[in-house]
């Protein structure tokens, strides 16, 4: 098979990693090699769902066969890190890496954000289809203390708002609340999810910003209603530097497939199971047939 038939297969570039695609796995055959393969690296940011992501691609890639290893990766440099070629492959969100790209403000159709950054990153990185995971930002406070962002302006007058730094310039985070809803609170910068839940816990935030597949951190707090609707699709994707197509043709299946069965009930449970079973991730590949 040769690369343009692989991407097509696919779906890189947005398209869609369709059905056919997971029956034809195994008529793909690893180039072959007469040396011990290098690992592939595949990145993580280091937070909870990077590093629950990157144990599942891990798991996809050990079932097929594929070596590979986890380095750390920042997200803001990611799409240069894997066009350089360290890591080959990483999990970043969508409508987040697109503004960081284009500066936009607005996204685009969110049947066409794929695409978008697809052409964006061209020609060093490629991008898989979409997961069915979503990273949209949103918004939690304390159980019993407000409900809706729209009364968060009258009722946590005297509140903090906690948020990573990237929410500061985020379009969907601080500057979307301040825009549609008059909310201008101090804020705190905390990087980690689990610190931010910890400074609502304890009384020192009473609003913080989080992702939806923060689900770990978001337990048992009350999300805030969105009235007027400033929380943005930000889908979790993977991308990959677009030489994994012709030297490492069957982990690029094998990370396409994974994708496609990911959905977000499945990470929010793998994020769970993975706490405490570091072989959850493994269990979920069989589960799903990607073995």
């Amino acid at each position: 098979m040769d690369r343009r038939s692989l991407l097509r297969l696919l779906g890189i570039g947005g398209l869609g990693l369709a059905g056919a695609a997971l029956g034809g796995c195994a008529q793909v055959s690893p180039v072959p090699r007469s040396s011990p393969v290098a690992p592939l690296p595949i990145g993580t940011d280091g937070t909870g769902p990077g590093d629950a992501l990157s144990a599942i691609l891990l798991a996809a890639l050990a079932a097929r066969q594929q070596p590979a290893s986890v380095v750390p990766q920042p997200l803001d440099t990611a799409v240069a890190a894997v066009g350089e070629g360290s890591p080959l492959v990483m999990g970043v969100y969508g409508w987040t890496t697109l503004q960081r790209r284009l500066a936009a403000e607005e996204p685009p159709p969110s049947e066409e954000l794929i695409t978008t950054l697809a052409t964006v990153v061209a020609p060093e990185v490629n991008v898989l289809r979409a997961s069915g995971v979503d990273g949209a930002l949103l918004w939690a406070a304390p159980k019993r203390t407000v409900t809706s962002l729209s009364a968060v302006r009258t009722a946590l007058r005297e509140g903090v708002l906690a948020t990573p730094s990237w929410g500061l310039t985020n379009a969907a985070g601080v500057p979307a609340l301040e825009a549609a809803y008059g909310v201008s609170l101090p804020t705190r910068t905390i990087e980690d999810a689990a610190a931010r839940r910890a400074a609502l816990d304890d009384g020192t935030a009473q609003l913080a910003l989080f992702r939806r597949t923060d689900s770990l951190e978001l337990d048992g707090l009350q999300l805030l209603e969105d009235p007027i609707g400033i929380e943005t699709p930000d889908p979790l994707v993977v991308i990959v530097s677009a030489t994994l197509a012709e030297e490492h043709p069957t982990a690029l299946l094998a990370l396409g497939a994974a994708m496609a069965a990911l959905t977000q009930e499945a990470f929010a449970e793998l994020r769970g199971r993975l706490a405490t079973d570091p072989q959850a991730a493994a269990a979920w590949v069989t589960t799903a047939g990607l073995g």
